[in-house]
């Protein structure tokens, strides 16, 4: 759709997507909500209805540029001279970032970027969209200090919109008296089938170095199938985890472990390889590594995790409901019953396209823009 309206103007505030410009993933790492940032970020930015623009507070944008987003650094804050002059100073530098049209929409994920993202909106006078990237961004974080949480749960409950990924995390919000809470699941860029030709050959693990994660019981399954071809990438992120990690690729012949932060184009080509992907977490979102195993035609053995319930619903894999005993025989399922993997990997492929391909998730987000700014909500 197109009109002869000036475009809506969305701010998106995630530093986790910077690498995904720069390309620099030695320097600036990204996560799950990063990337799900990324991707919205280019599909709305193909509509002309739409100016997508980045707002990056810790990271030089310099001369990058992205064919359909504005890549944005807002000018330093002066810190000299009289305090209320500098003041006035700093919020006229701010609110120059924010276009002049009255349609703008600020969209922040991540609890800890709560409160800087509604202190933007309050800046540009524009309307506020908070996207919760996991279950913990309401519950409670590890890395947030208990002290600060109130402050965050406060600013997540004064968006104007909010959005969850899962059904579960509704009904968290709902209790928190949070209103205005939309399911909105992440998307995957919509890709061909798998090729045929490449040997599905791995079991594989994709995940960052947390303790959410749970990288021990991965390699406890790596000893338990002593004739199976394990591998586990675990970008950095608690280094003493990572490092256990390296020490048990080494113990293990049949463990491979890669720690460097990875693209999306590499962990995709991991999971081209894989006859199953292992999900060890105690928590998450809607995981992004779901969607790539299903894009894949990769059934998902997962041991807790399963966001509404899609999984075990859809038969897209086995979920091991917390049972270590279950989860292990589950693998052994899955690698012995050579058509119940396929079929799994085959519905898991049509569903993800059907449903969370980055085109009809970046739809639903469209329409909620369009509520935002037509409702005056």
């Amino acid at each position: 759709m197109c009109s002869d309206k000036a475009p809506i103007q969305v701010y998106f505030l995630s530093e986790e997507s910077f690498s995904l410009f720069s390309g620099d993933f030695e320097h600036s790492r990204f996560g799950g909500a990063g990337l799900q940032m990324f991707f919205l970020g280019e599909e709305i930015g193909k509509d002309p209805d739409f100016q997508v623009n980045f707002v990056f507070f810790q990271h030089q944008v310099g001369k990058l540029k992205h064919m359909d987003i504005n890549l944005i650094n807002p000018r330093p804050m002066i810190k000299r001279g009289v305090p209320l002059v500098s003041r006035v100073i700093n919020r006229r530098r701010r609110q120059a970032v924010y276009s002049a049209t009255e349609e703008r929409i600020l969209f922040t994920t991540q609890a800890f970027f709560a409160p800087l993202g509604l202190q933007e909106a309050n800046l540009a006078q524009a309307k506020s969209l908070f996207r919760v990237a996991s279950d913990r961004d309401l519950t409670g974080s590890p890395t947030v200090p208990q002290e600060d949480w109130p402050k965050i749960e406060r600013s997540i409950a004064a968006y104007d919109q909010i959005i969850v990924q899962s059904d579960y995390q509704k009904s968290i919000a709902s209790q928190l008296g949070m209103e205005q809470v939309n399911v909105i699941p992440n998307g995957i860029p919509l890709m061909d089938a798998p090729d045929s030709n490449v040997d599905k050959d791995i079991i594989l693990w994709v995940g960052s170095a947390q303790v959410c994660k749970r990288p021990w019981l991965f390699t406890s399954l790596v000893r338990a199938f002593p004739d199976e071809e394990f591998v586990m990438l675990i970008p950095p992120a608690d280094l003493s985890l990572l490092e256990l990690a390296r020490q048990e690729g080494e113990l293990l012949k049949n463990l491979t472990v890669i720690t460097h932060q990875h693209t999306f184009e590499d962990s995709q080509r991991l999971f081209q390889r894989a006859k199953v992907f292992v999900n060890t977490s105690s928590y998450e979102g809607f995981p992004n590594t779901f969607l790539q195993a299903w894009s894949t035609k990769t059934p998902i053995l997962s041991i807790c995790v399963d966001p509404n319930q899609l999984i075990e619903n859809k038969r897209l894999g086995i979920v091991a409901k917390g049972s270590w005993q279950d989860f292990v025989n589950s693998l052994q399922l899955l690698l012995t019953d050579d058509k119940l993997r396929e079929k799994m990997g085959n519905d898991g492929f049509s569903y993800v396209q059907d449903y969370q391909n980055i085109t009809v998730i970046a739809e639903q987000y469209k329409s909620v823009f369009r509520r935002m700014v037509d409702s005056g909500l």
